[in-house]
């Protein structure tokens, strides 16, 4: 990872950051119920008369499908007869509309790196005027909180910006401008550090558009005179005024916001599905009163209390549009010494221990959390009670059984299995075309033990001769993938040195078929008695040659690759029946005698010398 430029906070803010975005681990809204708080116009205005009208009815804010919330303001301003528009959240601003979520669990103190992220989109259409159109923005809680610190703003029909306004400073610095598409989803996350103190230049902030690199800056400063408390709102924030022809009913639509506190190493801390107790909708079971009490500044100040309950009386809520998943069940309460015992059920199942809420078991008066271990919810709506069990320590008999509740947290199981693989593995091929390898791979789950893994090659494939990576994949009930590999080898088989182990028969006679016996005789050349034989056929292990003619009783020879091997026995040549063979020549005499050859005159053949009659003499024609 490179290391983002650094800009000193005279020079323009152009600083290219390759940071990649933590959303995947952050705090996820899950509709307005994740939120601390909203807030909407509580009355409408009217330019003529100057005056609110309240009690209006309508709803500004609302859940739609798929998880998103919308933001949604009236305007009539251009109406001549009767200009109106939905106003402020008080009565006290006529010149803007909001209508805003805040908090999702994030109160980033001075010094503090926070990452935000929102995919949005306007209504088609949308028009902007007036001096300022925001859809998220961060404030501070404490100290100078007249102007928001950093704003995400749409600042024409085309361009939309995030912008700051630090210090003492009234006005807002652009820190990336970046396209915009009414109607058209895009995904928006700022990574935010703030000044350690007034004044200090040691804030940054960087900007990723659609998931690209984060752009911004750094050695700026970041922070509103006094404050140490910021909180993110998300929504629809825009200045009106009375007769804009152009403008008109507007909303901003979230979906996927979410938040996330960055340590120092850059590593997000896991917050998980927030789902604040005071937005979600709840019964009392058994004895007591449910309230809303202002105790904290955490979680907007406010969280909910059972009252004058009796044991085994409780609250019960239902988390809304669950993701299905496997999660760590985190939930955040009031620890005070009117406190008692509770136990959490989800869908009518106990979960984890026991929780002791008095101060005297906490050791403190404050809120604190408890993980009560992981939960498998399948997608939809999902029911959570808290029943008081038993009681501490208390000198008020009537509070002893009391309970509070202020969030809970959905902690989704995002650790991959453990897969152990052999190691690296080398064997001999056992024949040309490699070798059949058997090994074990297993892998174990923190939450799910021994789970199941896949490997390719798997094990007993034949391996080529060559390197091979096998490639092992698991995977938990969660979803969350592991994997790892390992490398097998596989040597070609060592050369066998060829060998003979014998001839059949090992007598013949010439123009005979022998055979030669043996290993790795393949490409072999033969001779008998030192005369080349003619080869058959040859199979790397059986040669049939013909004994040729001019052999002679002597040693079987093979030639492989220039080196000779010589065969066990000799093969005797024989001779055919009747012949004699002698390698010298033999002389043959003829004897000649006179023969004498007397005329007949009766043309008869006249005796010869032998006693034979000779043939009688040719004729040549009558006289």
């Amino acid at each position: 990872m490179k290391t983002p430029q650094i800009i000193p906070a005279a020079l323009a803010l152009c600083a290219i950051a390759l940071i990649t975005p933590q959303t995947a681990r952050a705090a996820t809204a899950n509709g307005i119920a994740s939120f601390e708080g909203r807030e909407e116009p509580t009355a409408i205005w009217h330019p003529n008369t100057q005056t609110f009208t309240n009690g209006d009815t309508y709803v500004n804010m609302t859940d739609q499908p798929g998880g998103v919330v919308r933001m949604e303001l009236r305007y009539r301003g251009n109406d001549a007869a009767n200009p109106w528009w939905d106003g402020d959240r008080s009565t006290t601003n006529k010149d803007r509309q909001r209508a805003e979520v805040k908090g999702l669990g994030a109160h980033q103190k001075t010094g503090e790196t926070f990452e935000y992220s929102t995919t949005w989109r306007s209504n088609a259409g949308l028009t902007v005027t007036g001096k300022f159109f925001h859809f998220f923005q961060i404030k501070s809680t404490d100290g100078d909180s007249g102007a928001p610190l950093v704003v995400m703003s749409i600042t024409n029909s085309t361009t939309a910006a995030v912008r700051v306004c630090s210090g003492t400073n009234s006005g807002f610095t652009a820190i990336r401008s970046f396209p915009w598409t009414a109607n058209t989803w895009q995904t928006i996350t700022i990574r935010v550090t703030t000044s350690t103190n007034d004044g200090a230049a040691t804030g940054s902030l960087l900007v990723s558009v659609n998931g690209d690199e984060f752009q911004g800056a750094k050695n700026i400063h970041l922070y509103r005179p006094d404050a140490t408390d910021y909180r993110p709102k998300w929504g629809l924030y825009r200045a009106v005024s009375a007769n804009e022809s152009r403008l008109a009913d507007a909303y901003i639509e979230h979906k996927n916001v979410t938040v996330n506190k960055i340590n120092a190493d850059g590593t997000p801390i896991h917050q998980g599905i927030l789902y604040e107790a005071k937005a979600l909708d709840r019964v009392l079971i058994g004895a007591g009163e449910i309230n809303v009490k202002s105790e904290s500044a955490a979680s907007d100040g406010r969280h909910v209390t059972l009252d004058n309950a009796a044991l085994n009386s409780g609250m019960q809520f239902t988390l809304p549009d669950v993701p299905a998943g496997t999660y760590n069940f985190i939930m955040r309460a009031k620890s005070h010494a009117d406190r008692g015992v509770l136990r959490l059920d989800i869908d009518g199942v106990a979960q984890g221990e026991r929780w002791d809420l008095c101060a005297t078991a906490t050791g403190t008066t404050g809120y604190i959390e408890n993980d009560f271990g992981i939960v498998r919810l399948a997608a939809g709506n999902h029911t959570v009670r808290v029943t008081s069990v038993d009681s501490t320590s208390t000198s008020n008999a009537s509070k002893k059984y009391q309970l509070s509740a202020d969030l809970f947290r959905l902690v989704a199981d995002l650790v991959p299995p453990v897969i152990t693989v052999p190691d690296d593995m080398t064997v001999d091929a056992t024949d040309a075309g490699g070798a059949r390898v058997t090994f074990t791979c297993t892998a174990v789950d923190a939450i799910d033990g021994p789970v199941s893994v896949t490997c390719a090659p798997a094990s007993g494939s034949l391996f080529p001769v060559g390197e091979t990576t096998v490639q092992v994949h698991a995977t938990d009930s969660a979803g969350n993938k592991a994997t790892d590999q390992f490398t097998i080898t596989v040597l070609e088989a060592a050369a066998t040195e060829p060998s003979i182990t014998g001839i059949s028969p090992d007598a013949a006679q010439t123009g005979d078929t022998i055979t030669i016996t043996g290993a790795n005789l393949a490409g072999a050349t033969v001779t008998i008695g030192g005369v080349p034989a003619t080869i058959l056929s040859n199979n790397g292990s059986i040669i049939t040659v013909t004994v040729p003619e001019t052999a002679t009783t002597g040693a079987v020879i093979l030639t492989i690759d220039g080196n000779p091997i010589t065969a066990p026995q000799t093969l005797t040549i024989g001779t055919l029946p009747g012949i004699t063979r002698n390698p010298v020549a033999t002389q043959v005499a003829i004897e000649t005698r006179p023969v004498a050859i007397v005329a007949s005159a009766t043309g008869s053949p006249a005796p010869t010398s032998n006693g034979s009659t000779a043939p009688p003499p040719p004729r040549h024609g009558s006289r």
